[in-house]
């Protein structure tokens, strides 16, 4: 009898992870990274900087320089740990993030006034001298945005520029799913399918979404490599672990809510009944049930 050889956790989660056809989507730090970090599918960023920017994709070609190491080079893990993207076009410092929390947003900030405070070169007889700074954030988490793309500078209350050595694009990629949402003009329909393309689970999708920004040598490249790193066990393991810790993570910021909730309510209710107001009216107001209420009232 034929002994079958048992399989350990990291082979049984990397079968069980990605069906026939699906991909990890490209908004994952470690896809985004390693695509768009890599010289051999500059042509993707070009056109995504070619639309955020407002200018000819012709006018990149050839004119962009990365800051960082080849990000496919690094270990998975520690690519985690560094910025995403940091470019150079036409003398402007351009730094891409893709971020999963608001949190990610402030440190960002903070970030865009060490690059501002870096390309003051020493000797420099004018503060006019700083380089401009673009910082692109990818917002993947739920916002109170009411446009796909947000841009925020230092503006006085009339609406002036104090300062132009930065500015900030946020695109909401939350809003982007939002199938009633109305894009503004002719640059928010072109982000739409940045976003789809970003979100992408499946090579179909992703093909169809490329093809409204490159042609079918350049979709066809991209795809494949995305495949290739969508079959990477590596990459999905790393892929597993951090889905894992964000479910963790959402249950405990619901069940946090959730308590936060109660404890409002229980204390409204506390409130109320020392005003004198009856069960029916503390069950109304505050959606408790009467059997709590009674015991608040011991």
């Amino acid at each position: 009898m034929k002994k079958h050889k048992k399989k350990n956790k990291r082979e049984s989660a990397y079968e069980k992870v990605l069906a026939p056809g699906e991909i990890i989507p490209l908004w994952r730090d470690m896809m985004f990274c390693q695509i768009f970090g890599d010289k051999n599918y500059e042509f993707a960023l070009n056109y995504l900087l070619a639309t955020l920017l407002e200018i000819d994709v012709n006018d990149i070609k050839g004119h962009l320089t990365y800051l960082v190491k080849d990000l496919k080079n690094y270990d998975k893990r520690q690519m985690l740990n560094k910025v995403d993207l940091l470019l150079e076009l036409n003398d402007e410092i351009i730094n891409i993030e893709v971020n999963t929390d608001d949190i990610m947003l402030k440190r960002n900030i903070v970030y865009l006034g060490k690059l501002l405070a870096t390309t003051l070169k020493r000797g420099a007889k004018s503060y006019d001298e700083i380089t401009k700074v673009v910082q692109i954030n990818f917002d993947h988490f739920k916002t109170d945005k009411k446009r796909l793309l947000t841009t925020s500078m230092i503006r006085d209350e009339d609406g002036l520029v104090d300062v132009d050595n930065f500015v900030i694009y946020n695109i909401s990629m939350e809003l982007a799913k939002d199938k009633c949402y109305n894009c503004l003009n002719e640059k928010e329909m072109k982000l739409l399918t940045w976003c789809n393309l970003l979100e992408s689970g499946s090579l179909e999708t992703f093909e169809k979404e490329a093809l409204k920004i490159m042609n079918k040598k350049e979709t066809n490249l991209l795809k494949d490599r995305i495949e290739e790193l969508s079959n990477d066990k590596e990459t999905i393991e790393l892929y597993t672990e951090l889905t894992n810790e964000e479910l963790i993570r959402n249950t405990y910021a619901y069940r946090a809510e959730a308590k936060g909730k109660e404890e409002t309510q229980l204390e409204i209710a506390k409130n109320l009944i020392d005003a004198g107001m009856d069960n029916d009216f503390i069950v109304k107001a505050t959606g408790l049930s009467v059997e709590k209420i009674k015991t608040l009232r011991k």
